[in-house]
C-alpha cells in the first residue's frame, strides 16, 4: 500500500474534505443515541447482533470530513461516561443481544480511539463486557493510527482468551481510488504496526473493501476489488492474522458525497452481477476469507446494490449461500439462467463503457463540487483543475 500523493490527490482531498464536512453537518443532527440490529453469521441464523453507542464519531470525520461514503457522524448531544455506561448495560441486556457468542460493537468510528472512547470509558466498557460470559468473541472497529501495544494489552488482560476482531477500512489497495476518491487518509506505517500486534497477540483483522466507489466505471470497479482482495491475500498462510476480507456492495447512506452524488444522479450504485463477478475472478483459497456484505444496514440508505428486477432476491439469497459454504456454483448457475434479463443486459452494457482517462475524470468531478458548493472554496486556487 505504499502512497506517494500527487499535486492532484492532495488538492482533491482539500476538495473532498470541505464538502465531506459540509454535507456531514447534518448527520449530526439527525444521529441516533444508541441502538442495535440482528445480522447473520456464517451458518445463517441471526445468533449475533451489531450495536452501537452515542460516541462523539469518527475523529477523521470531523477534522477530514471522512470517507465519502461513510456516515459515521457521531451523537449531537454531550453524554457522560456514566451514561455511556448505562446505554452499554441497556444494550447488552436486549433480548436481541442477550446470549449471543459474537458481541458486534460498530461504534460510530474507531473502539481505541481516545478521543471517542477515553481510556477509562474503555476500560469500564470491557469489564462490563467481561462479566457476560456468553460472550466469546468481540468484534469492533477502528483506524489502524489508534491501535497501539498498550490498547491491545490492556484488552488482553480483561477479557482473557477471548476472541478480538477488528474491522479495518482498507477500501482500496489503488491509492489514487483509496485517497483521491474514498479520502481514506490511510498511512501506511500506521497499517503495519497494526499487523504486526495482531500478529502478535493473535488478533483478528477483517478488511473491508468497496465495491465501486465514486467515479469508477462498473467495470473499474470489479477490477479494483479483484486486485485489492488479492494484495491483502497475497501473504496468506496459519500465522496471517487475516480472518476474512469483507467486500462491501455499495449502500448509499444519506450525508454522504456519495449520497449527494446518487440524488445529483452522477452516480449509480453498482449491479448484482458485478459482485458475482469479483467472486469468478478469485481463486478457490481466495474465495474462502471472502465474505459479501452491504445488503443489512443499521441505518435505513437512499439506496441499496440491486439489479432492479426479479434476479435480486435469487441472487441475494446464493449470495448468503456464498458467505456460509464459499462455493461459487450456486451464483454460477443463476448468471447462466438469467443471461437474457434485462438486468444482465445493463451490465453488460456498463462493461463495454469506455470513458476517458480517470485522473481526467477525477479533475472533472472535483470542479463539479467546486462549482456546486463554491462558498466552501472562495479562497482556494487549484493548479491541476
Amino acid at each position: 500500500m505504499e502512497f506517494k500523493e500527487d499535486l492532484l490527490v492532495k488538492e482533491g482531498k482539500i476538495v473532498l474534505s470541505k464538502v465531506m464536512k459540509k454535507i456531514r453537518l447534518k448527520t449530526l443532527s439527525e444521529s441516533l443515541s444508541s441502538g442495535h440490529y440482528l445480522i447473520p453469521s456464517e451458518n445463517g441464523l441471526k445468533d449475533q447482533a451489531l450495536f452501537w453507542l452515542p460516541s462523539r464519531g469518527c475523529s477523521y470525520a470531523l477534522s477530514n470530513g471522512g470517507c465519502t461514503m461513510c456516515d459515521f457522524g457521531g451523537c449531537s448531544r454531550e453524554m457522560t461516561e456514566e451514561q455511556m455506561i448505562n446505554e452499554l448495560k441497556k444494550q447488552l441486556n436486549h433480548p436481541d443481544i442477550n446470549g449471543k457468542p459474537i458481541l458486534n460493537f460498530g461504534g460510530q468510528g474507531s473502539f481505541f480511539d481516545d478521543l471517542e472512547f477515553s481510556p477509562k470509558l474503555r476500560k469500564k466498557i470491557l469489564e462490563e463486557i467481561s462479566k457476560r460470559n456468553w460472550i466469546k468473541t468481540l468484534t469492533c472497529e477502528s483506524r489502524p493510527e489508534f491501535i497501539t501495544e498498550e490498547k491491545i494489552k490492556q484488552f488482553r488482560k480483561l477479557m482473557g482468551r477471548r476472541w478480538l476482531e477488528i474491522g479495518i477500512g482498507n477500501e482500496s489497495s489503488n491509492s489514487l481510488i483509496r485517497e483521491g476518491i474514498i479520502n481514506k487518509g490511510l498511512n501506511k506505517k500506521d497499517y503495519k504496526k497494526m499487523f504486526e500486534l495482531a500478529r502478535k497477540y493473535v488478533v483478528w483483522i477483517s478488511h473491508h473493501i468497496i465495491l465501486k466507489p465514486l467515479v469508477l466505471t462498473e467495470k473499474e470497479a470489479i477490477k479494483d476489488a479483484v486486485n485489492t482482495i488479492k494484495d491483502i491475500l497475497k501473504d496468506v498462510d496459519e500465522t496471517h492474522p487475516t480472518l476474512r476480507v469483507i467486500l462491501m456492495a455499495m449502500n448509499i447512506k444519506p450525508n454522504t458525497l456519495i449520497g449527494w452524488a446518487y440524488n445529483k444522479k452522477v452516480y449509480a450504485p453498482p449491479l448484482l452481477w458485478s459482485c458475482i463477478e469479483v467472486l469468478k475472478k478469485l481463486t478457490p483459497l481466495e474465495r474462502e476469507y471472502v465474505k459479501v456484505l452491504g445488503f443489512d444496514t443499521g441505518v435505513t440508505p437512499l439506496a441499496y446494490i440491486g439489479n432492479g428486477d426479479g434476479t435480486d432476491k435469487k441472487i441475494l439469497i446464493a449470495l448468503k449461500q456464498f458467505d456460509r459454504d464459499h462455493k461459487i456454483l450456486h451464483l454460477l448457475r443463476l448468471e447462466d439462467k438469467f443471461k437474457t434479463s434485462q438486468s444482465r443486459k445493463e451490465w453488460e452494457k456498463r462493461m463495454l463503457e469506455n470513458p476517458k482517462d480517470l485522473r481526467d475524470r477525477l479533475k472533472d468531478f472535483y470542479r463539479l463540487l467546486i462549482n456546486e458548493f463554491p462558498e466552501e472554496f472562495n479562497k482556494e486556487e487549484f493548479k491541476t483543475f
